[in-house]
């Protein structure tokens, strides 16, 4: 995965708006975030806590507000494309229609010609998920209601399980049952 990830990176490179499409994959991996709520990012939704950078949505798809936490990697994208904006001013200026487009063209010249623009979306949650964030951080995150809907994004790797499997066996061992 990441080796395609670094392809899709090379190709996106090459493209015509590749700081903003760039931009845009680094968040959607990143986050989570659907494609319109990351297109739609306003200066004023950005904002500078103690712990780091985070997006406000006050509206989104299913109508709860959320606030999405930025890695570090997520910050540096936001921070270019903050550049000189301000207020209700929206960070990305392309269509979505031109990131779809920027999109085909690197998925096709990375070599992935079946994965779709919203398969980032389950990647990035899936990534969230192996990485051992609770369900509870998941659906904030996500923006997902129901553990039922989130579940739909989360696709566990065989490497992460078999890893949390060793884990678990490693604790029984030095675990003392009490009756």
């Amino acid at each position: 995965q990441r080796e395609e990830e670094q392809r899709l990176a090379a190709a996106i490179s090459s493209l015509k708006n590749a700081d903003e499409i760039l931009a845009f994959f680094t968040l959607a991996l990143a986050t989570g975030m659907r494609k319109s709520e990351i297109l739609e990012i306003t200066a004023s939704e950005v904002f500078d806590g103690e712990s780091g950078l985070s997006i406000v949505k006050r509206d989104t798809k299913n109508g709860t507000p959320r606030t999405i936490y930025l890695s570090a990697k997520a910050e540096d994208a936001i921070k270019k494309l903050m550049h000189g904006k301000a207020g209700a001013q929206r960070l990305f200026s392309l269509a979505p229609t031109m990131i779809c487009n920027g999109w085909r063209t690197a998925r096709d010249n990375a070599r992935c010609p079946d994965l779709r623009l919203h398969d980032l979306r389950h990647e990035a949650i899936s990534r969230m998920a192996d990485a051992g964030m609770s369900i509870g951080a998941l659906s904030s995150m996500s923006g997902h209601k129901t553990s039922q809907m989130l579940m739909r994004y989360v696709n566990a790797s065989e490497a992460d399980i078999r890893a949390k499997l060793a884990l678990a066996a490693s604790r029984k061992k030095d675990a003392v049952i009490y009756c």
